[in-house]
């Protein structure tokens, strides 16, 4: 038998995962379009519909976009988009329709300026798992500053808050930093970041089924940290449930070639400056296979006051498309309550909903 706790009275949880392939002869397609237009100059609209056959009940994406052209070579570019399918509401699952919509505007006003601020709004039952930075009831919008001082030195400002309205939990995050090149690929980096999140009722969070804490417990904050996780993948290897209710930190960065630019390799620092009590050092060794494909093994030590965490992640990432990576990566963590690991196989697709 297995125990429910440990010797330190922390508790014990049994995880299986299994897949089954169904009796059904329906034979399962994938299909969908994408096409675009160009009425002006300054005007581009598209649409794109995927469907996804299911046994158990098809996916459909729609989406619609726009993108204008403005002065200050500006542009705006608009989204909406429509999915209906089978998702999992408290553990049961069900067919919803959901919508979102997004604003993206980019500019480059004068030269060695740039300029980006967004806003996306994701209702509680859009599902689109290929959109890893849109998920359900999801709300963000931010700001990003990039200027460019001299050949060498630039100065970058970033700004986002974001919101769950499932977890009823919201997240701010505020950075600045400087970078300095030396050489042809040498560049360093040294910043200050302040970061916030909170969460609104006292009901339980329930992790997804498919979550390895699922069942677990998530009413109880530890000093410091919010009970229920934001959405936000605060660091490469975001498998941290601990999400700081506050934190202001100084931030470090060396990023360096190692072999002909085919092996390279970046170190980090986040030290806390209020607390001590949520520092994370990282050292990655990345190994370029080819212009699409890279393969890397990433070291990480994360101080969290009364407990400590090692991470380690290796695994390799092909750019498939514009703003598109499909990765695949093996993680393995250890601290005072055992060992965890995870074979994690996605695609990273940024900012678009469709």
């Amino acid at each position: 038998p297995v125990p429910s706790h440990d010797a330190e009275m922390n508790p014990i949880f049994i995880i299986a995962r299994y897949e089954a392939e169904g009796s059904s002869d329906r034979k399962n397609t994938i299909y969908g379009g994408r096409g675009a237009i160009m009425p002006f100059t300054w005007l581009e609209l598209g649409a794109t519909t995927i469907t996804e056959e299911k046994d158990e009940g098809d996916f459909h994406l729609y989406g619609t976009d726009a993108t204008l052209k403005l002065p200050l070579n500006s542009t705006l570019t608009a989204e909406y988009a429509e999915t209906e399918g089978i998702i999992d509401i408290n553990n049961s699952l069900a067919l919803d329709r959901g919508t979102a919509h997004a604003f993206e505007l980019k500019s480059e006003p004068t030269k060695g300026l740039s300029l980006t601020g967004y806003y996306r709004n994701a209702d509680e039952f859009f599902y689109n798992p290929s959109a890893v930075d849109v998920t359900r009831g999801n709300l963000k919008y931010g700001v990003n500053v990039a200027y460019q001082a001299t050949d060498t030195v630039k100065i970058k400002a970033e700004h986002f808050y974001e919101e769950d309205s499932i977890n009823t939990s919201d997240y701010r995050h505020d950075a600045l930093k400087v970078e300095k090149t030396f050489g042809k690929a040498t560049l360093a980096s040294l910043g200050v970041m302040q970061e916030s999140s909170h969460h609104s009722t006292s009901n339980p969070f329930a992790y997804p089924s498919s979550n390895p804490f699922a069942g677990a417990d998530s009413t109880a904050s530890s000093p410091g940290f919010s009970a229920r996780p934001t959405l936000t993948t605060r660091t490469p290897f975001g498998v941290s449930e601990d999400v700081p209710e506050d934190l202001t930190a100084l931030t470090g960065g060396l990023e360096m070639p190692l072999i002909d630019d085919r092996l390279d390799l970046r170190l980090s620092h986040r030290q806390d400056i209020t607390g001590d009590a949520n520092n994370l050092s990282q050292a990655e060794l990345g190994l370029r296979i080819n212009d699409k494909n890279r393969a890397y093994l990433r070291q990480e030590y994360a101080s969290f006051g009364e407990s400590d965490e090692w991470r380690t992640a290796i695994g390799t990432e092909s750019e498939i498309a514009k703003k598109t990576v499909n990765y695949n990566e093996y993680r393995m963590q250890s601290d005072e309550n055992g060992t965890a690991h995870q074979k994690v196989i996605g695609v990273r697709n940024q900012w678009t909903l469709t």
